[in-house]
């Protein structure tokens, strides 16, 4: 399942609308609103009034609907209706009357007052939920993941619910009810992500949304053994946006409600798979990433899947020619690989070229691996967009900047970490070569 974050991405970072139709005025000048009078039931045109001056039985009064000229109440009327307002304090009451009304800003669902929605009432057609670690065997706490598809194929909506279970964040890995009201995404141990209608891989989705209240009921959690159950209770999401300081709620925003949804999936499936897979697994960490094809300043194209089973840590780095923080980091870094070369293969994107926006060029790419002393067989040309690494990977950040460096592990190509935590890669690197894990 790699859809929801390549989605988030296409925004710089990690995807649904009812409204009513304008057009349904009152207003007799309105086209389709019909003014005709019926004439026949005792409305004289020219003056307005009823000319029959009473009520003629032949006429007015329809015998078979429970009066008789006697003056007789017919029996097969007699019924009376129940009104049930049980559980409900707005909507029918299921004899055609009300259990009450709403007040301003809040709207009727499922017979309660709740706060506007514009995303309710969220229907998947298709769902499901991974459990990721790579050292299952060792470590009890993975990378949960429920999502729910309002679709198979493209445009749709889709909810996530994401649980980091692993230090830092210390997620729940049982049942329990838990606060979704996340505020830091880059921190927040359960996620609940909502995006509505993505209409191409590619493409921004219309809106996204991010945890904003309300709580989650986990009934069933047990890791990649599964089954995952659980609802939400008094749920809102709230339209978010990404910028450069990182994730923001949007004032006025738009809204999905969740109360009472229930996310629940049968099967969990384990993740990574011990060997690479070609079309991945996802985007996400311990997603085994897929095959994809860079071409490097010397002209050559190297396939990432060509160095599956190779050195333990598959290195790359995003760094661009105009970027301060890039000549200062870049050489460190090849040092470092250099130093480490029989475990590390070491790959850098150049994204930017000279100046900021450009895309490099095969010259641009060799001036800048000569100005940083790296051999340029290790240096692929890119684009400021970064279209091939937001296709495969999410930066597992809201706050994205150069040079930024994402690791695998070469064995099978499974994403473990990113600079979206904070911290130099070169001390992952060594807490991963040093672990005995590898």
């Amino acid at each position: 399942m790699k859809t929801w974050m390549i989605a988030i991405a296409s925004l710089a970072f990690i995807a649904i609308g009812c409204a009513g139709n304008s057009n349904n005025s009152p207003d007799n000048n309105q086209p389709g609103v019909d003014v005709q009078v019926d004439t026949s039931q005792g409305v004289d045109t020219a003056k307005g009034t009823d000319t029959t001056k009473g009520t003629d039985i032949s006429k007015g009064v329809d015998t078979s609907k429970g009066v008789d000229t006697a003056g007789n109440t017919d029996t097969q009327t007699d019924k009376v209706c129940t009104p049930n307002c049980w559980n409900k304090e707005c909507g029918d009451n299921g004899c055609g009357g009300s259990c009450g009304k709403c007040a301003t800003g809040m709207q009727c669902v499922n017979g309660k007052c709740q706060a506007h929605c514009d995303v309710s009432m969220f229907k998947p057609v298709k769902t499901g939920a991974e459990w990721k670690n790579p050292i299952k065997n060792t470590e009890p706490k993975g990378e949960f993941m429920y999502y729910a598809l309002s679709a198979t194929s493209y445009p749709f909506s889709q909810l996530v619910i994401r649980i980091h279970q692993m230090a830092p964040h210390n997620g729940p890995v049982g049942p329990g009810t838990y606060n979704i009201a996340g505020s830091d995404f880059d921190k927040d141990d359960i996620q609940v992500i909502g995006l509505e209608d993505c209409p191409a891989p590619d493409k921004e989705c219309a809106h996204y949304y991010y945890g904003g209240e309300g709580t989650i009921e986990i009934k069933k959690l047990s890791g990649a053994t599964g089954p995952f159950d659980a609802v939400f209770h008094n749920a809102k999401l709230k339209e978010i946006k990404f910028t450069q300081s990182g994730m923001q709620f949007v004032k006025d925003g738009r809204t999905w409600c969740l109360d009472g949804y229930e996310a629940k999936a049968d099967n969990v499936e384990y993740l990574p798979k011990d060997q690479c897979v070609a079309d991945g697994t996802g985007t996400h960490y311990f997603d085994n990433i897929g095959d994809f094809t860079l071409t490097n300043c010397l002209g050559q194209k190297i396939n990432l899947h060509s160095l599956c089973g190779g050195p333990k840590i598959m290195w790359i780095t995003a760094a661009a020619e105009w970027c301060p923080h890039c000549r200062a980091n870049l050489p460190l870094f090849w040092d470092y690989y250099m130093a480490h070369k029989d475990s590390i293969n070491y790959w850098v994107y150049v994204a930017e070229g000279p100046s900021q926006g450009s895309d490099p060029t095969a010259e641009d790419c060799k001036s800048y691996a000569k100005q940083e002393g790296i051999d340029p067989a290790h240096m692929f040309l890119g684009d400021h967009n970064w279209s091939v690494i937001f296709q495969h990977f999410s930066p597992e950040s809201s706050q994205i900047g150069y040079p930024f460096s994402f690791l695998l592990l070469g064995k099978n190509m499974s994403y473990v970490w990113s600079s979206g935590t904070g911290t130099d890669p070169r001390d992952a690197i060594t807490s991963w070569l040093d672990s005995g894990l590898l």
